[in-house]
Parts: structure tokens; sequence; C-alpha cells
């Protein structure tokens, strides 16, 4: 049943939370109006925010069912119309004087933070502009909220005494004195005052001609906290009117005395007890808003009691419920609630996404997600999408996220790094990007540039990549001359090696863009364009009105930043095709908002509440004597916030256990609320007996069958190729017939259907890499003192790694972590050199030596062949083969049993007189000199001389394996199996074809036993 407004003076009202606060208010004007609608123009009511102003208009509209009408005029608190008021101020007469009214035009936010910038660099040479310009935003956010509270920055010198401030804090005090007395004086130069200042003003000369004026219009500020000082001055204005009406969200007129008194800046009610203290009002002064429907009262005291300042939580001890409340009757409340902890965000949002789809099957029915965390609100919009439902958030999406800004972002990163491969890539795949040509041809021939020419190793310079492609492809190299064309203007300024003036660099910038996008007509369309071309344009006017030097010459990279910056602060918004009934909104805007469903999401510690943000300007107590209020005022707003949506009538609360891994802290509000549900229980009960607990909920299961289908999962079968024995190899390398025996469809893809992995872009020296240089250096210093070595045998093999690396010594990985490791090999490989050279008088024979045999097999004759390191001649005429590794040497089992056969294949082939450059001797030694270069000694390994290790075991164990492995795959039935003996598969990080094999579908199941054995 409706309740009867009460009439208290000054007329100050009050909506409870869980009411909805729109649909009441409007109930409560169309009341004073007295059903006239035609009379709702004279209204004036103040809201907090535009988005409050357009779902007023929403409310009204759904009130008037239809019915033509006009609206009343609705208005955002702090956000007044100039114009508006120097007509109303006008009949003033002397009540207002001439100089009240002069009031200068705010200076813009991008003009006030390149200036800051300018001095903050003046006070700091060594700082970078970008980073004057991060800390330009929070100084000009420190100025601000010292306009708002109503501060004097000429306060600042005597705000603490220096000696109690630490040395980091003295020298900031000094800068923000110095300011204090000069930003008057800049500001007055360019005929300007800071926006809060004429914020500020305005609305004081409001508050002044409401109370001077004493309009009998219908006036009303609604869902205002009055937490800035000029605000709270314009209600109690307001309030004082004989026609006035202050209405204020969610007061709690039931919360006992003694809490009232002690609330402290992190309470939701701080604020509202603030603002009524300030008006000099009694809460029992405070009447109800006329309304259709009545606030849950079992809710509204679970609020309450969760919610319940610290100094009077002995009373959780004996927990009463009111006389008018029930156990039942909160039952039945958190009956409309349900609380879903889920195991990620990428869960939480499928939760989410789950309860707004069950709001479009009702019709009619509204839903709003209210989170800070814009991650989880994309990953919502994400998994909507699959349904085509496209949400409207409010937020917007950031210029760096869409479409246009992160092409612009693209072609600064790649002028910067002077059009390496990879930014230079990521800049050209960019849909927008087409050098004016057609989009498929310019795609297409963007493709074949990368196969052919930009991976592996990075071409020294961008220059030296068209000179290349000049005389390999003229048609990559008439593609890189128009990119070279394109980006030409930004490319001179960086390729100057000086610093410029922004200005130079943003009229470069925008110039590369238009021409790497084919045109301005192309690149500046939709809301993202048009948002990028308002912000660069800004941008241009203001440095262009500040002229040379601001924020001082500044390098690509610093350019880069202070865009990146800028383009952060600005976010696009769709106009039109979003879903009219379901919606994301922050906090503060879902504050006066009514739905069937409200989700409250992310509800972890850091995100409800999020964590105050440190001033890098003034510390806690140089705020607190300066008068500015305490960063936990926030925190206080956004449980107001909590509670006011917590009441709503259908409530489902999300959060997840850990996000990145990193185990979450439910908020501390879900923990409150836990402590009072148990506090309420009856002993002997669990919370879920007593039915004093939250569900969860439907949507964590629905999520979890989101995508199952049903049936039972089919398992992939190992892959079982098994092409026509025509077509398999009849020749191969040792180190082949290797990777043959451990995964035979390695050889099936490598072999038969030539695949090929490609190389990274840009690609780093990698441990193959590092082991070719050395085995280059090596061979060369060998095969230059195949005797005796020199005593400067260190100076001389270093000289050669340096002239084998060559530029790439540059570098700076291989520089820093390559090169130590070659001096490390150094010392190591020259002492056991000299060590095996006179131990066994050995001498080396042949060097990089490759050598041939053939096997016999059913199919026809197998080549197998065979490339050796080093072989030596020992004293005794035969010889010891060597190889050199950098990695990983095989396990001496493994060698003896067959599944190692590189250095056991090549004494074979030595052997059987395979090598033209060596007379057939026996191989009495096998040896793996293992280089790594970890340390400064040699690892070295020898088979064949000993009991255990014999070589006469060896070579025939090898010789009888690769013949029964030829044999078995000249049969046609035989398949190259994928990893048919898991215990002696090649190592992952060799598994080249292991994707399309599909290792990882069919590992995961039951396996099909070829690979039960070890043999």
């Amino acid at each position: 049943m409706p309740q009867e407004p009460l009439t208290p003076t000054p007329s100050i009202y009050n909506i409870p939370a869980g009411v909805g606060f729109l649909p009441a208010l409007v109930r409560g004007v169309l009341n004073l109006v007295g059903g006239r609608i035609e009379a709702l123009p004279t209204v004036r009511i103040y809201l907090p925010t535009r988005r409050a102003c357009r779902e007023a208009q929403i409310a009204f509209l759904r009130e008037f069912e239809g019915r033509p009408a006009l609206m009343p005029r609705l208005q955002p608190l702090g956000d007044t119309d100039e114009d508006d008021i120097a007509m109303r101020l006008a009949g003033l007469g002397e009540s207002i004087s001439k100089s009240d009214l002069d009031i200068p035009p705010p200076m813009p936010g991008l003009h006030r933070v390149l200036i800051l910038a300018k001095l903050i660099g003046q006070s700091d040479l060594s700082m970078n502009a970008d980073t004057a310009m991060r800390l330009a935003e929070e100084l000009g956010r420190l100025m601000d909220h010292i306009h708002v509270q109503g501060l004097d920055m000429s306060d600042l010198p005597g705000l603490v005494d220096g000696a109690e401030l630490s040395e980091h804090w003295q020298l900031t005090l000094e800068f923000l004195t110095i300011l204090s007395q000069n930003w008057p004086e800049i500001l007055a130069s360019y005929n300007r005052i800071d926006t809060a200042d004429a914020r500020n003003r305005i609305t004081r000369l409001l508050a002044k001609w409401y109370r001077d004026s004493q309009s009998t219009d219908i006036t009303i500020a609604a869902g205002s906290s009055g937490s800035i000082p000029a605000t709270a001055d314009l209600l109690a204005a307001i309030a004082g009117l004989p026609n006035g009406h202050v209405i204020l969200p969610g007061l709690s007129t039931h919360m006992d005395e003694k809490s009232w008194e002690v609330l402290t800046p992190s309470h939701p009610q701080y604020a509202l007890k603030n603002l009524l203290n300030m008006m000099g009002v009694e809460r029992k002064e405070v009447g109800i808003w006329a309304s259709q429907e009545s606030a849950d009262p079992a809710r509204l005291w679970l609020a309450e009691e969760m919610m319940r300042p610290a100094d009077t939580l002995e009373k959780w001890a004996d927990l009463e419920l009111p006389r008018t409340t029930s156990l039942n009757d909160v039952r039945e409340s958190l009956a409309d609630m349900s609380l879903t902890v889920c195991e990620s965000p990428e869960q939480e949002a499928q939760t989410i996404a789950l309860a707004l789809r069950e709001i479009v099957e009702q019709d009619g029915k509204t839903a709003t997600l209210v989170t800070s965390d814009r991650n989880l609100a994309r990953r919502v919009c994400a998994v909507c999408a699959r349904w085509g439902i496209d949400l409207d958030d409010s937020a917007g999406a950031p210029l760096p996220q869409t479409r246009v800004g992160s092409f612009l972002l693209l072609t600064a990163q790649a002028c910067h790094e002077g059009l390496a491969p990879l930014a230079m890539l990521a800049m050209l795949k960019h849909p927008l990007a087409n050098c004016a040509m057609d989009g498929q041809i310019f795609r297409q021939k963007i493709r074949q540039l990368e196969k052919q020419a930009l991976r592996g190793p990075a071409p020294e310079s961008f220059d030296s990549l068209c000179r290349d492609m000049a005389d390999r492809d003229l048609d990559l190299a008439d593609l890189l001359g128009a990119i070279q064309k394109a980006m030409a203007p930004f490319m001179d300024l960086v390729g100057q090696g000086k610093e410029h003036d922004f200005q130079e660099f943003l009229k470069a910038h925008i110039q590369i863009c238009e021409s790497l996008a084919g045109g301005a007509d192309y690149l500046w369309r939709g809301e993202d364009g048009e948002g990028a071309a308002l912000l660069l344009a800004e941008l241009s006017e203001t440095a262009q009105t500040l002229g040379p030097g601001f924020p001082g010459q500044i390098s690509s990279r610093e350019y880069l930043g202070i865009i990146r910056q800028f383009m952060g602060r600005k976010t696009v918004r769709p106009k039109y095709g979003v879903h009219p009934r379901l919606s994301i909104l922050g906090r503060l805007e879902a504050r006066l908002i009514h739905a069937d469903l409200v989700i409250m999401a992310g509800l972890n510690e850091g995100s409800w509440p999020p964590e105050p943000e440190n001033d890098p300007w003034m510390s806690r107590p140089m705020r607190a004597n300066f008068g500015l209020p305490s960063p936990d005022e926030g925190i206080g707003k956004s449980a107001h916030d909590f509670v006011q949506l917590f009441c709503q009538k259908r409530v489902l609360m999300t959060r997840s256990a850990r996000v990145d891994g990193t185990p979450t802290v439910p908020a501390r509000w879900l923990q409150r609320l836990s402590a009072v549900l148990k506090s309420l229980t009856p002993p002997n009960k669990t919370e879920k007996e007593s039915g004093l607990r939250i569900e969860p909920g439907p949507y964590l299961d629905w999520a979890e069958q989101l995508d199952q289908t049903g049936s039972i999962p089919i398992v992939a079968p190992r892959p079982r190729p098994s092409p026509p024995v025509a077509v398999r190899p009849r020749e191969m390398g040792v180190t082949s017939i290797e990777k043959w025996m451990r995964d035979p469809y390695h050889i099936y893809a490598e072999k038969i259907l030539k695949l090929r992995k490609l190389d990274p872009i840009e690609k780093d020296a990698e441990a193959a890499e590092f082991g070719n240089w050395i085995h280059a250096a090596l061979h060369e210093f060998v095969q230059k003192y195949p005797q005796d070595l020199p005593l400067d045998a260190s100076d001389i093999l270093r000289e050669i790694g340096r002239r084998h690396l060559g530029s790439q010594l540059k570098k700076p990985n291989i520089r820093d972590f390559w090169w130590p490791r070659f001096e490390n090999i150094i010392t190591g490989y020259l002492e056991h050199e000299r060590e095996w050279r006179g131990r066994a008088t050995a001498l080396p024979k042949a060097l990089e030596s490759s050598g041939a045999w053939e096997v016999p097999a059913p199919a026809g004759p197998f080549r197998i062949t065979a490339k050796a390191d080093r072989i030596d001649q020992m004293h005794d005429g035969r010889y010891a083969i060597i190889d050199y590794k950098t990695g990983t040497i095989p396990q001496a089992g493994h060698i003896v049993r067959g599944f190692a056969p590189q250095l056991s294949l090549e004494a074979l082939t030595v052997e059987k007189g395979g090598f033209e450059a060596l007379i057939p001797r026996p191989v009495s030694l096998l040896s793996y000199w293992k280089l790594s270069g970890r340390k400064d000694t040699a690892d070295i390994k020898y088979y064949g001389d000993s009991k255990r290790y014999r070589i006469e075991d060896i070579l025939p164990n090898a010789e009888e394996g690769v013949q029964k492995l030829i044999a078995v795959f000249d049969l046609p039935q035989t398949a190259y199996i994928s990893l048919p003996r898991a215990k002696y598969g090649i190592r992952q990080e060799y598994q080249d074809y292991a994707h399309l094999a599909r290792v990882k579908e069919w590992s995961a199941g039951p396996q099909d036993g070829d690979g039960d054995g070890d043999e």
C-alpha cells in the first residue's frame, strides 16, 4: 500500500534502499502536480548523472503509458548550463555582483595536462615526457579535489612542519608550493580557470540564486548524497524553497543512535550523515517519499547489520531481530537472492551471461549487471554475443581497444621500432592497412612477405630488407616501396636520431595513418574513428595553442607513451544497436537504477570495494592536515552503492575464487553478511538446515552444461598413416634415423609430406644456432691447428668466435647471454683438448666430414648418410668418433640398446669405407664432448673402451637394429605411428609435428597398445 508523504521542514525526504528510486520519484512528482501532465515542464529535477537523467526520461514515458506529454526539466548535478544560470541570475539586482557573473571559461583538460607536464619536467630534467604526463594527470586530479572541497592552494606552505616529512615529501611539497603561487598567474594568462573551480562557482551561484529568489516552481534534487560541499550547499538551498524537495537515496532511518554517532568515512551512511548535519536536520525529520511499493524490511535489516560500524559489533554476539521481522521473513528475503562462487572469471562471465539470457526470454523483464571489473564486463559481452545479444555497456570501450585506436597505436609502435618485422607485421595485418591497394591483394602480399623475408633472424634494418627484396622479388620490392613511402613522414623524424616537438610527431603520425589506410574517409569513419579524430584534433589544437616546446623535445618512445596515455582516457560508446532491456553499469550509475534482476559481479576485495588509489603528490597525513577527505570515503560510497543494489527485489551476486590463478578474498561485505547469518542460525543447526544462507542458484550448473553435448566424448585415435612403399624414403641421415625410431610420424610429416616448421618472426638466437656457431668455430680452430696447440689458443679461438658471430654479436641476447657461455666453452674445451691429444696421442683426421653406406632391404638398397663433427686417429691406428654437444647427451643405456644410434652409425660408416677421406679402420671409441658453457669445464663421455660399454656390443646392436627398422617399414602395412614408445620419445621441444599428430588429444584417452612395450 502506498505510503503517504510527510511534510517536514525543510522538505527532505528519503527513498529507502530496495524501492525503485526513479519509478518512485516519477510517481511522487506526478502527485506534486496533482496528476496534471501539462504542469510537468515547470518542474526542475536535479539528478547525479546524465545516465540517471536518461533513465528518468524512460521512467516518465513508462508512467505515461503512451500518452503525449512534455517532460520536466532534467539536469545532472555539477553539469549546470552557464547560459541558463545567467538568465536566471539576471533579475537578482545587486544580490549578485557583476564580478560573480563574470566566470572565465574552464581550461580544457588536455591543455592543463600539457602545461603541468611542462612544469613537472622543468622541476626534474631527467624525467621522461610520458612520465611527466602521468604525474600531470594525477596533479590535475589533486587540484580538482582541492577546488571541490573549497580549499585554497595558497595554504600549502603551512601544510605541515618540514621536519615531520621525509625528503621526498619535502621536495614534493616544495614543488606544490611553487605551483600554488604560479598557477593562478598561468590561468590568468590564458583567461581560464580550472574546470572544478568553474563547476563550484556555478553551483554556488545557483544555490545563492535559489536562496535569494525563493522560486515557487517545483524544484527537486534527488539521488545525491551531497559529498561535494558545493553540491551540499545547493541541496540545502533547494530544501529551503517553498516548493523545494531534496530526496535522499537509501538513508538508514532505523539505525540505532550509538551506531549513527560513531560512523566512519568507510560507512555507507557517512556522507548522508554529514549532509544532514550541514543542513541542521535530524534523521527523524526526514520524510518518506510517496511510493507504490515498500522496501523489504528483512532485507533492509540485513543490510544495516551487515554494515554495522566496528565500534558496535558487540551486538552480533547476541543478535536479535526487530519485533516486526521474523526468521521466516529473513528466509523469504534470502530466497530472492543468489550467491555464485565460480572457479575463474571465464566461468563467472558464462554464469552472468546465462542469467541475462534467462531475462531476455521473459517478456518485458529487465536486468542490470553492475561491476567495476572491465575485463569481466568484456567477457560477459563476448559470451552474450554468441546469442546475438549486444549489451549496453555504459563504460564503453577504451579507444586503444577499438579498430581505429589499435591501428593508431600499432603504427606509432612500428615507427618507434624502426619497422622491425614483428611490429611492422602487426601493423600491416590490421584490417585498416591497405596502402591504397585492394584489401585482399594487399593481405596476400603481406603473407608472402612474411613467409619469404620476415621469418627467421631479423634483418639489420628496414632499408636492408628493401635492398634484399630488390634483388630477390621485384613484386615484394614494390610492396615494401609503397610501405616505405606511406611511413616516410614519421620514419624520417625517427631516423634523424634526435628529439622533436610533439606537434611534429602528431602531424606525421596522422599523415602516415591516412596513407597506410588508403585515405582519411576510410580511416575516420564509425564511432571509434570519430572519437579518435576528435581526440587527435584536440591534441593538435592544444599543442598549437601552447606553441613549440610543450611538453618539450621528445623522442618517439615518449610520443608513443603520451599518445597511449591520452587514448586510454578516451572511451567509445555505440550510438545504437544495443539491447533495450539489458545493461552493464558502474556502481555510481546503478545507484538509482531499478531492474527486475540486479547482478553484482566481481565481489572480491580490490574490486568491491576498489583499493584506494595512492596519491603521488600527498601522503595520507598531508591530505588530512590540508583538509582533503580521507580516501576511505571512496569505500563508504562503494558500500552505499552495494546496499542500494543488495536491497533490490531479485539479486544475483557472483565472484571468482581465483583470478589469473591467484586465490581471491571475498568482498568484506560478503564476509560480514556471512557473520550476520551465522549469528542468526539457531544452535545445533547449520545455515543450510536453518535456511539462513544464500543459495548459489542454477546458473553455475547451466554454465557447466553449456558446451556439453550429452554424448560420450570421442577420444581421438592415434594417427596411423601408411603411405605406399614407393613414396617412403630410401635415404636417411643418422640423426633422422634416431627420430624414425623414436617417432615415426615425425619422419612421415618431414620426409613424405615435406612439411617444415616455420621459423618465428624476429627469431632470437637459440640453442641450435649457438651449437652451430660453436661447431663452426671449433672446426676452423682444429683445422688450423691439427697437432700442437698454440700458447695463445684462447685468444685465437675467441677471435674466431667473434668473426663467426659477426654483426650478431651486437645484439643484446648474443652479447649478454650467449657470448659469456662461449667464453666458458673456450676454457673447458682447451683444457680437455690438451689432455686428449696428450693421453691418446690422437690427431684429427676428418672434420665435418660426410659419408654414406647402403643397407640391403626388401624394397631395395637403403642409403644411410652421416656427417661426423670430428674423427681422430689414436696411437694404435684405430679411430675415435667425437661429437660436440651443446645440449643434452644421450643416456648410456640408449646408446648401447640402439635408441641413440648417431655415433654408432657414424662408426659403421667409417668401418664400411663410407668416408672417402679415411682409410677404413676399426673404431674403438665413441665420445661426446658436452660444451654447454654453463660452467668453464667440459663434460666428456666415452663409450666402447670399458667392460660395461664395449664397442664390440654397441656397433652390432646398432647395425642389426637399423636393418630391422628398414625392413619393417618396407612392409606396406607398417604405419608411421606417433610416439610408439613414450619412454623413448623425442623431447618435447623437438616435437615439431606433435600438433599435427594431435598428441594431446589421443594421449589423454586409453592407449591403443602400440606403446605398451619398451622395445
